[in-house]
């Protein structure tokens, strides 16, 4: 699979608040990070453990994709997420994620929030 389809099967995955599914687009060693640089989740037990942590709590998680650019192995996309359920729902946002393929995996996984 090429970048985009990689990430177009990981947001299939997280629409479908299928946690399996989602850990299976990451790379063994993927990390996750944040704006600030921060690393909230590495490597597959991390990143299972942080979706799962809400995936199945969030009935109505939605991310709809407002716009996507791709260059080389980066996918960079604007994501406006609904139904979010963190112990209380969340208010509905946007969020710009890049994600850099590679050999058919998310490596890594960049929240700018």
């Amino acid at each position: 699979m090429d970048p985009v389809q990689v990430v177009q099967e990981f947001i299939d995955a997280f629409n479908a608040r299928d946690v399996d599914r989602v850990v299976g687009c990451f790379s063994a060693d993927a990390v996750m990070q944040n704006d600030s640089g921060t690393v909230f989740a590495q490597g597959e037990e991390a990143i299972r453990a942080h979706f799962g942590g809400f995936l199945t709590q969030s009935p109505n998680l939605h991310s709809e994709i407002l716009s996507r650019i791709h260059v080389g192995s980066w996918v960079v996309q604007e994501e406006h997420v609904t139904g979010l359920v963190l112990g209380e729902p969340v208010p509905e946002f946007s969020i710009i994620d890049a994600y850099r393929v590679e050999d058919g995996k998310i490596v890594k996984c960049i929240g700018l929030h």
